[in-house]
């Protein structure tokens, strides 16, 4: 082979090998967002069912009670599942959050568990105060959110940490109050404050 064969044949090669890099990395991606997808929709399918079955044990429980007991059982449950469900969420959220030291991949990561479904949550959450029903899902989602205006709103969660001391590592749990800011139609968080700070 002359001098300029071998040129062509390192330069298809080179094509060839920056083309497979960049089909590999897309095809990472995209297998990537694929499984945070299907992990979301098996959680959704696993709370149906959670809650399928409590019901039908409530059913069977309840059948020589009163409707007053019953309905007070509900709504604790109600509440009780709203929290958990929040918890979850924030706990998550955190974790997309400070899995990245740039900020831009912070944001697009955390953008990632906005969904439409929560963002409704929040408003919810957020005209809680002026709600009149009193709804038992708005009243337990009132004592986890505080509307500080109409693009800002904060939560209490749970943070979980560890504390260094003298090369001994220690898990900790802190009640942190974290603060969200809408900015270009996603929900930012935008503050921690711990409580003991206060």
């Amino acid at each position: 082979m002359t001098a300029k064969a071998y040129k062509i044949a390192g330069g298809v090669l080179l094509v060839f090998s920056l083309w497979l890099n960049w089909h590999t990395y897309t095809q990472n991606n995209s297998l990537e967002k694929e499984l945070k997808t299907e992990e979301q929709h098996t959680q959704k399918w696993k709370k149906a069912y959670e809650d399928e079955k409590h019901a039908k044990k409530i059913a069977e429980k309840n059948e020589g009670e009163t409707v007053e007991i019953q309905e007070e059982k509900e709504v604790a449950y109600q509440q009780n599942h709203v929290m958990e469900e929040q918890l979850a969420w924030n706990k998550e959220a955190l974790r997309a959050l400070f899995s990245y030291h740039n900020l831009a991949e912070r944001e697009e990561n955390l953008s990632y568990y906005l969904t439409e479904e929560q963002k409704k949550k929040m408003e919810l959450a957020k005209s809680d105060s002026n709600n009149a029903d009193g709804s038992a899902l708005l009243q337990s989602q009132s004592t986890f959110y505080r509307s500080n205006s109409e693009d800002s709103f904060s939560t209490w969660n749970i943070v979980e940490v560890e504390i260094d001391s003298a090369g001994l590592k220690t898990p900790v749990s802190l009640l942190a109050n974290l603060t969200f800011v809408s900015e270009n139609d996603k929900w930012l968080l935008n503050n921690m404050q711990f409580q003991e700070d206060k």
